[in-house]
C-alpha cells in the first residue's frame, strides 16, 4: 500500500527529482519508460561509459519498487515492512542507488538456456549507504537437470 500522505504520482515525481540530483556529476542518465497503467512506472539509469551496472526500477502503486541491477540481481523495496535500511521509502531507494553509483556493483548470475534463473548481488557501502546490502534469488522450475552456467560480473562505479 502506498504511503498515506502522498499519491503514487507524487512519489514517482519525488524519486525522479532525487535521482536527477544524485546523478549530477556522474556518468549516469535517468530515463523514464512510460506505462499504459497509472499504477506502474519504470525508471532506468544507464551509463554513458561502459562496464557500469544498468539499473532499472519498477514502481508499483500496490507494492513499492523492484530494483533490478546488473544482469539479474533483484532488490524488493516495499512501501511498508522490512527493508534494507531504516530510511523511509524514497530515501531507501536513493541510498541503495548512491551505493551503486559510488562503489560499483558485483553479482553472480546463474544462466540456463540463455535465461537468467538466479542471481546473487551485493551493493558495497559507499555514498549514503553505510553497510553492504546483498540479495539472492533462484527460480525453481521443471528443468532441474538442464546445464547451468555461473557468471560473475563486477561493475565499476558511475
Amino acid at each position: 500500500m502506498i504511503e498515506q500522505s502522498k499519491s503514487f504520482e507524487s512519489i514517482v515525481q519525488d524519486l525522479r527529482d532525487s535521482l536527477e540530483l544524485l546523478l549530477l556529476g556522474s556518468s549516469g542518465e535517468l530515463q523514464s519508460v512510460s506505462s499504459d497503467s497509472t499504477k506502474e512506472t519504470t525508471l532506468k539509469i544507464v551509463s554513458t561509459q561502459p562496464e557500469r551496472a544498468p539499473i532499472e526500477m519498477t514502481l508499483e502503486a500496490d507494492f513499492g519498487a523492484y530494483l533490478t541491477v546488473g544482469k539479474g540481481s533483484l532488490f524488493e523495496i516495499p512501501f511498508e515492512g522490512k527493508r534494507y535500511t531504516k530510511h523511509h521509502f524514497a530515501e531507501e531507494i536513493t541510498t541503495l542507488i548512491s551505493g551503486i553509483l559510488s562503489s560499483g556493483f558485483e553479482e553472480d548470475v546463474l544462466v540456463s538456456k540463455g535465461t537468467v534463473i538466479g542471481a546473487s548481488g551485493i551493493i558495497r557501502r559507499g555514498g549514503r549507504l553505510t553497510k553492504d546490502v546483498s540479495e539472492s534469488w533462484r527460480q525453481l522450475g521443471w528443468a532441474i537437470f538442464s546445464k547451468r552456467k555461473r557468471e560473475h560480473h563486477s561493475y565499476l562505479p558511475y
